[in-house]
């Protein structure tokens, strides 16, 4: 196993631009979506007995996994149409599953005596852990592809860096310089990662490919800079989703595909949405702030 790090300068990010799979686009933004009626379908899918359901990625085959809280948190995994089984790191506190491949193999954090550890979950069942570091005060395994290629973040020093973890193991830490904080969360099959960063008292959303070109985008018009653009999950087609607050203190999904985004409510009457994760066949899947004052989970299908 080795370990390497490499940075990319933050003057070379073009805010309100991107590349994505070495196509340049010029994003503008839409109108805010009525998702009912313009993206698909929305479907509740909570885990039953939970007070907290949040749905992270779905692979091409419409498994979902994420995790939900009843007593402590649990990973969960649901298949297409199934009951969601739960997903526990042996003998863990707490355990949440955030990345699925087309293969079923599942990465996720967990906590165990007070410290966070990556973790990998192979289709065959088998739980490895994963640490970037000895020295590594934390982290987290955030997405997965259908090579093995595994993106996340780890903290050391009080500082949180991205990582890129080979099929063979190999660490590499990524960031953006002189940035606050970096975290990659997805890797589709391509290897186009998406991730965030920490910089100008906000955060920026950036897209990175295999051959090193990146990209910064922010969501366009007025958000609130205390969260900034967060991005989450990315298909193999490029489109990018994830979420943002406005002024107001509300929440919105949204999706970034052929440059432009599409702003996504599971209601009008509900005052958060985020969107974290998209497949192939670009459903959605993420939670929202429901009117009986809990958090659900949901899949959107197209």
């Amino acid at each position: 196993m080795t370990r390497k790090h490499f940075s990319v300068p933050r003057a070379s990010f073009m805010p309100a631009a991107m590349l994505t799979l070495g196509i340049m686009l010029g994003i503008a933004p839409r109108a805010m979506a009525q998702p009912e009626s313009t993206l698909g379908t929305f479907t509740t899918i909570d885990v039953p007995g939970a007070s907290r359901s949040q749905a992270r990625s779905l692979n091409t085959r419409g498994d979902i996994v994420g995790f939900y809280t009843a007593g402590t948190v649990h990973g969960f995994l649901r298949s297409r149409y199934g009951e969601p089984i739960p997903i526990d790191f042996p003998e863990a506190d707490s355990t949440m599953a955030l990345g699925i491949n087309s293969q079923g193999d599942i990465v996720g954090l967990y906590n165990s005596g007070g410290k966070q550890h990556g973790f990998l979950k192979t289709s065959d069942g088998m739980f490895s852990s994963l640490d970037f570091s000895s020295s590594a005060t934390s982290t987290s395994a955030w997405g997965i592809n259908a090579r093995g290629d595994i993106v996340g973040a780890y903290t050391a020093g009080g500082t949180t860096h991205g990582y890129i973890r080979d099929k063979n193991g190999n660490f590499s830490s990524f960031d953006v310089s002189d940035a606050n904080f970096t975290s990659l969360y997805a890797i589709n099959d391509q290897g186009v990662i998406v991730g965030q960063y920490g910089g100008g008292g906000t955060t920026h959303g950036f897209v990175l490919n295999q051959a090193g070109g990146f990209r910064s985008f922010d969501v366009p018009g007025p958000i609130n800079t205390g969260t900034g653009t967060q991005t989450r999950g990315i298909s193999e087609r490029g489109d990018i989703v994830g979420w943002f607050m406005t002024p107001d203190g509300k929440r919105h999904g949204f999706l970034l595909s052929q440059g432009q985004f599409t702003f996504i409510d599971y209601s009008s009457v509900i005052i958060g949405t985020d969107t974290d994760g998209i497949n192939s066949e670009t459903d959605m899947v993420g939670g929202y702030d429901g009117v009986d004052g809990k958090h659900h989970a949901y899949v959107l299908t197209r």
